[in-house]
C-alpha cells in the first residue's frame, strides 16, 4: 500500500475507489434482486430486505448536490439547506449537502458511540488540511 501524504490524493484515491465499487457488478445484481422481491412480494418486503442489510452496518454516508443558486419558499429565502436521513439503525451517520457553493456536513452520532468534540475537531482538520492543500 503507498503513502499518500497530499490530502488530495488520498481524496483522489477515495473517489477512485468509490467510482469504482459504484460500477461493479453486485450494485447491478442487488438491483435486479431487489427489482424481483418488490414485483413478487411487494414494496414492503424490499424495505425489510433493505432494512436487514442496513441494520448490520456502522457507518453510513450520504450526499446530497443542492442549488447551485439561492431558492425561496412561499416568498421567504431561504438561507442555509441541510439534508438528512432519520429512523436509520446506524451508529454514524454523515450527511454532506451543498448549497450555493457552500458545503454543510452533519454528523449525528448514538449517544456514548463516539466523542463529539474530537470528531469535530477531527473533521475541522482535516477541512483545513485539503483547503490548504488545494492552494497549493
Amino acid at each position: 500500500m503507498e503513502k499518500l501524504d497530499n490530502p488530495l490524493d488520498i481524496l483522489g484515491k477515495v473517489k477512485e475507489n468509490l467510482d469504482r465499487k459504484k460500477m461493479s457488478f453486485a450494485i447491478f445484481m442487488v438491483g435486479k434482486v431487489l427489482g424481483y422481491v418488490t414485483k413478487l412480494k411487494g414494496p414492503q418486503a424490499t424495505a425489510k430486505c433493505m432494512y436487514k442489510t442496513l441494520v448490520n452496518t456502522t457507518l453510513a454516508v450520504t450526499n446530497m448536490a443542492g442549488p447551485g443558486e439561492q431558492i425561496s419558499l412561499a416568498g421567504n429565502k431561504v438561507k442555509t439547506l441541510y439534508f438528512s436521513v432519520s429512523g436509520v439503525p446506524q451508529a454514524l451517520l454523515v450527511t454532506s449537502t451543498s448549497y450555493m457553493g457552500s458545503l454543510r456536513v452533519q454528523v449525528i452520532a448514538a449517544k456514548g458511540y463516539v466523542d463529539a468534540t474530537l470528531l469535530s475537531r477531527c473533521f475541522v482538520h482535516c477541512f483545513q488540511e485539503m483547503k490548504e492543500a488545494a492552494r497549493v
